[in-house]
């Protein structure tokens, strides 16, 4: 077992101190203090526990996630997670405890954790939505093609205070399909065994430094046409887009994150595009275009 908490690493604008190294985040020296911290334990206590899906448990002060026969993650509101190793570990985190422990956990924490990618532009962050298979990493790397700053894959995590939300850098690798890393300066990529998709892990060189950026906008991929939705139909198009919201959402925190939701709502243009065609230059160049002008509403440009 390693020394307790030597590890530490930085990601979601969020520091963390753990036992095990934490791969998937940016790597820095352990925090004194504040913070997350990752502890490896012998056995879990008992706490009251309800089941709402076949891995997540909730607790008055937190959650209990399994995942697989690798590991169990004891989450608590002090910002601590205990890690239980189970039969099959192998001996570093899965990837379940970069997303879904991870966004719980800034859930917890008051923070709003949403299925989005996001880039910064002219000093904004934009975020990038839409169901699975909708392109929202492509699209991401089309931005940083466009000369866009790479700022988070997957989840994207906000900071809803004062009158703009504020966005945070998230994990340093985004995954693209192996004819898409070619649009970014990807350095070293490498497979993801777990991807039945065959995408690459990348890490765009293109990366926006560790700060707040205010947010700029949205855009959803999956609908029909290029729309902007308004009143009800945002909101609900902004909630299908929250991280794991079967599970967020069910958190004795879930009124915040809707109320959290209804204010992102109010306050950020959404742009709506049709889901990606891969390899037609001529849809690329088009949404680009589209996303170009949104950006230059916000900015007066």
């Amino acid at each position: 077992m390693s020394e307790p908490g030597r590890h530490g690493a930085r990601c979601f604008g969020t520091d963390w101190r753990s036992d095990f190294p934490l791969d998937h985040f940016d790597p820095v020296e352990p925090p004194a203090g504040g913070g997350i911290t990752v502890n490896r334990v012998a056995r879990l206590f008992d706490r009251p526990l309800h089941q709402i899906s076949p891995r997540m448990q909730l607790a008055p002060d937190g959650f209990r996630f399994q995942w697989e026969h690798e590991a169990t993650f004891d989450g608590h509101a002090d910002g601590s997670i205990a890690v239980l190793p189970g039969r099959d570990w192998c001996g570093s985190m899965p990837v379940a405890f970069y997303s879904t422990v991870a966004a719980t956990m800034l859930a917890w924490r008051g923070m709003l954790p949403m299925h989005m990618s996001s880039v910064v532009i002219d000093g904004r962050a934009w975020l990038i939505g839409g169901a699975g298979g909708a392109g929202k990493s492509t699209l991401t790397a089309e931005l940083i093609a466009d000369g866009a700053q790479f700022l988070a894959d997957d989840l994207t995590v906000l900071r809803m205070t004062g009158r703009t939300p504020l966005v945070t850098r998230g994990r340093p690798a985004i995954r693209l399909y192996p004819d898409v890393t070619v649009l970014i300066d990807g350095g070293e990529t490498r497979s993801v065994p777990d991807d039945a998709r065959g995408k690459l892990l990348a890490h765009p060189r293109r990366r926006a430094p560790d700060r707040v950026y205010p947010l700029g906008g949205i855009v959803v991929l999956g609908e029909a046409g290029s729309v902007a939705p308004e009143g009800a139909e945002k909101v609900k198009l902004l909630a299908r887009s929250l991280f794991r919201p079967r599970i967020i959402a069910r958190t004795p925190v879930g009124t915040k994150i809707e109320q959290q939701i209804v204010e992102l709502a109010r306050t950020q243009r959404v742009l709506c595009l049709p889901a990606l065609q891969l390899h037609d230059p001529v849809q690329r160049e088009k949404r680009l275009g589209l996303v170009r002008a949104l950006v230059g509403e916000a900015t007066g440009g």
